[in-house]
Parts: C-alpha cells; structure tokens; sequence
C-alpha cells in the first residue's frame, strides 16, 4: 500500500495548502489546525486504508488534529456528521458524500465557512475548494478497449461480455461509455447489476444465477471486490479464472493485485483518487488543462514499479 502513503502524504500537503490560501487563523492553543473527516462509509478496502493512512499521515503534524466520522452508507447521519464536525470548530472539511444530491447544500453551506476538499465524487455546482476523484467517462473507455485488447490475443470472434455492476453514478457513467467503445468493435455485452458493490454479493448473485456466465469470454467487474467474489463462485464450479473466462477489475487494491499476479484476473484498471504517489503533479497537470491516462496493470508490470498515473479532476481552486 506504499501509493495509498504516498498519495495520503500529498493529499495533506494539499490540506495545509488549501488552509494557508484561505488565510486560516492559527488557534490560541497547542492544536492549531483540526481537520474534520467525513466518510461515506468504512466497508470499501480502500476506504479503511485511507483512514488508517490520515491518522497515521496527521501524527506526523504537530499541533494538527485529526476528527473523522463514518456515515455508514446513510446519507442523512452523514449531513448530521457534517453538523457536528462543525460544532467541533474545524478549520477544513475532508468529505467523500455517500449521495452527491443530498449532500451537495450541506458541502454548499459548509464551504460559506471553511475551505472543503470533496473526495471520489463530485457535487453539484462549485461550492468547494477542490475536488478529487476519477473521471468516471474515461474509466469506461479505457476498460472498454482494454477488453478488446483482451479479446484480441484469443482472437475470439463472436464474443460476449458479461459486465458487473451496480446502481450508483459512477457505474452508470462507466458503463455507458464502455458498452459503447466495446459494441463498435461488434461485441455484446450482458449487465447485471447488483444491490451490494461487495465480495458476497457477486458471489451470491453468480450462484443463483449461474446461467449468467454461460457464452461469456471476459467478466467486466466494477470494482475489485465483486471481480474478488466472482473468483470464488468460479472455484467452486471449477472454472479456472483468467483461463477459461478472462476477468478485469477497477480499482487496484491489494487483493486484487494479488490475484493478477496468480494470473486469476487479467487486468485491473487503477482509478482510485489516493492512488498515485505523486498527486501534487496531478493537479498541477490538470490545471494547465492536461489529461492524464490512466495505470491499466496486467501481470506483466505489476512488479515493475512503473510510476502510476491516477486520474485527478478538479473544477475550483
């Protein structure tokens, strides 16, 4: 996890950044700066490991104080959880919104007072300091030719695709544009999409519906934990993955990678905003109007410590 350090380092350079622009007073006390954490929620890998990173990374700040919350995946504990981070008087709010239309009036009413860095996904209007997080359009086109790519060393013809995913609008918008770049190369694609983006729920869906792989050449997975679930339902019907039916993921956790490197997935696309080690350059590149590619890791370079490239986007500074 040295990019999740390397990334959380440059996200709190970032911080005090932001809080020095905004001409912040420093407190009358030995803790002069506290920063309020809101997290959707705490079940994503990543997730957790971003937490543990910020409280380790703030230690590192003397006289810098670190509250951070967990939503649970509710909306409206979130808004109470920004309530209340406010109460504690803190002088900029770190937030990843578990609904960006619900939340988008509490991140507007907050950035009134205090500098805000919105995480993951974007809300509605320019009432933030800043925003970090991956284009989701780009995402979608990348693994849409990178399943092409996977198709082509087969030389599959007629090949079918089943692709993962889930209700929210991040899905959605990766979705659209890969369906798109896949069926102009005249492959067809088969979407379930889950009610849990999780481990358990691929695996459970995959189970009760078996039928669903029948005819398919890759599995296209939203994230790495549901391409992580799928791996279990096909030990148990033993389907080798990455042989039999090729696999691709997003995100680049660990276990993921663990898996690539088995050769149980094909390929992961590395999308997750606290990827890259050097995000400072990230943003610098995006503000003077720069698109950055993305990492796409297979089992040929994910040892070979090529420097990461995550996606940055940015709206306001």
């Amino acid at each position: 996890m040295n990019r999740f350090k390397r990334g959380v380092t440059g996200l709190f350079c970032l911080v005090l950044m932001v809080l020095c622009l905004s001409g912040c007073s420093t407190r009358q006390t030995s803790v002069e700066c506290v920063i309020g954490v809101s997290l959707a929620n705490l079940r994503e890998q990543w997730r957790l490991v971003l937490k543990d990173e910020l409280e380790a990374e703030a230690e590192k700040y003397d006289g810098v104080r670190l509250v951070m919350t967990d939503a649970a995946g509710d909306s409206e504990k979130q808004a109470a959880d920004v309530e209340r981070l406010m109460s504690y008087d803190i002088d900029l709010l770190i937030i990843s919104p578990t609904d960006v239309e619900v939340l988008t009036p509490v991140i507007s009413r907050t950035y009134e007072k205090i500098p805000v860095i919105v995480l993951d996904r974007a809300v509605e209007g320019y009432d933030y300091s800043l925003f970090i997080g991956p284009d989701n359009n780009l995402i979608g086109r990348q693994a849409g030719k990178t399943v092409l790519e996977l198709l082509m060393e087969d030389s599959v013809s007629d090949a079918s695709v089943l692709e993962m995913k889930n209700d929210s609008f991040a899905s959605e918008s990766r979705s659209a544009e890969f369906v798109k770049t896949v069926s102009a190369a005249d492959v067809s694609t088969r979407s379930i999409d889950l009610p849990e983006a999780t481990r358990d729920c691929a695996e459970d869906t995959l189970l009760a519906g078996p039928e669903l792989l029948e005819g398919i050449d890759v599995i296209f997975a939203h994230n790495d934990d549901m391409a992580l679930g799928t791996l279990e339902f096909l030990a148990e019907r033993g389907i080798r993955p990455g042989t039999d039916v090729k696999i691709m993921s997003i995100d680049g956790t660990s276990d993921a990678l663990d898996a690539l490197q088995d050769g149980k997935i094909n390929c992961v696309v590395e999308c997750n905003p606290l990827l890259g080690p050097q995000l400072m350059k990230a943003i610098t590149d995006l503000m003077q109007g720069k698109e950055l590619p993305l990492r796409i890791i297979t089992d040929e370079n994910v040892f070979t410590k090529e420097t990461p490239k995550a996606l940055f986007s940015n709206r306001k500074y």
